[in-house]
Order: C-alpha cells, then sequence, then structure tokens
C-alpha cells in the first residue's frame, strides 16, 4: 500500500502539494473559526447529545429544542465516539 502512495507522489507532486494546501488552509480557517465562537450551534447540539450518551441518558439538547434529538436524526458515530468523551473529559 505504502508503495502506491510514493507512485502516486512522484507521478503528481504538484497535485499532493496542491491538496495538502488546500487541507493545510481549509484545517487552519476551521481552528481560527472555533476559536473565535463561529463554529455554530451544530458543535454544541452534538456535544450535548454526546454528553448525554456518555451518561446513558437519552440524547436532550435544548439548543436544538427537542426533548429528544433522536427526534431529529439518529448519528451512529456520536453513540461510537461516547467513550472518547470519558477519557477526553477525564483529564
Amino acid at each position: 500500500m505504502a508503495g502506491r502512495w510514493r507512485a502516486a507522489v512522484r507521478a503528481e507532486p504538484g497535485l499532493v502539494v496542491l491538496v495538502a494546501g488546500f487541507f493545510a488552509a481549509y484545517a487552519a480557517y476551521a481552528v481560527i473559526r472555533h476559536e473565535d465562537f463561529i463554529t455554530g450551534l451544530d458543535l454544541a447540539i452534538f456535544d450535548n447529545a454526546l454528553w448525554h450518551y456518555s451518561r446513558f441518558e437519552t440524547p436532550v439538547s435544548p439548543i436544538k429544542g427537542l426533548p429528544n434529538v433522536l427526534g431529529d436524526h439518529f448519528h451512529p458515530i456520536v453513540v461510537v465516539l461516547a467513550p472518547l468523551y470519558w477519557i477526553g473529559r477525564a483529564r
């Protein structure tokens, strides 16, 4: 697998640099927006749901205004990430 990546980089080095540049620029843009509290409500809604999932509770989000976030959408990845929330909050 690594051989295929090396071959692709050798074949199209300009494309690799272009993609890496766009990735770095977009990542910096996202971090700056987050630092300035401009990430929007989605982050808060999912943080609330994740917090409740990590405590084995019904995922309520007062920000969304729903008694249960599952009434809007079910995101299996949020359930899978709940144990990581324990690790992140244990610090």
